[in-house]
């Protein structure tokens, strides 16, 4: 888990040159889904007007992996809003899942 900076980790180079021009953070959670119909109610009435308002926030997808796994790419202004927004070891606190994993990382391409 963790961001690093920018002349560690991988693609040094890039995060340098796209650091100029594009300086935003992204939370990758991975989640286990144990109740679809549960998940996705909570997403939409809980979880997403709630990261709607986190400061910084410009972005993010939700994607279902296959029945039981999901994925999320949320994008805020910087790592301390990222951090700030992601859920806690124990999960995001929504109906349905359970927190698989958490990661952060500067975005390097946006399109």
């Amino acid at each position: 888990m963790g961001g690093v900076g920018a002349e560690e980790g991988p693609f040094p180079v890039i995060r340098q040159t796209v650091a100029k021009e594009i300086d935003m953070h992204a939370t990758v959670v991975k989640v286990n889904i144990h109740d679809q119909v549960e998940t996705k109610r909570a997403l939409d009435e809980e979880f997403i007007p709630m990261l709607k308002q986190a400061p910084g926030f410009v972005g993010a997808y939700f994607v279902a992996l296959d029945d039981a796994h999901g994925l999320s790419v949320q994008v805020f202004e910087t790592e301390d809003q990222a951090r700030a927004a992601a859920p806690s070891d124990s999960g995001p606190g929504i109906g349905g899942i359970t927190l698989d994993s958490l990661e952060f990382g500067p975005v390097i391409g946006a399109v």
